[in-house]
């Protein structure tokens, strides 16, 4: 599980700015969910200074997201209900 937790906490920018970040990390950075929280509650807490997405993209990949894990949860109860 750390396998996958740890690079996706440090590509969030939870840490660190990911503004000045290379082109490469930065392409790994976009395809990160948990960048996107980070960014909407970086934006929440300190104003739009430091945000990095803009909130409506932040809250919309957040939303697709939500959808298809509740999409996936369902689907995977369902099966179990057989």
């Amino acid at each position: 599980m750390n396998f996958f937790l740890m690079p996706m906490f440090f590509l969030s920018g939870a840490m660190f700015p990911i503004r000045n970040l290379p082109t490469w990390m930065d392409s790994l950075v976009r395809i990160n969910p948990l960048a996107y929280g980070v960014d909407a509650m970086r934006y929440v807490l300190i104003g739009p200074a430091f945000q990095a997405f803009p909130i409506h993209v932040s809250l919309a990949v957040m939303a697709i997201l939500a959808a298809v894990m509740i999409a996936g949860a369902v689907i995977s109860f369902n099966i179990g209900d057989g």
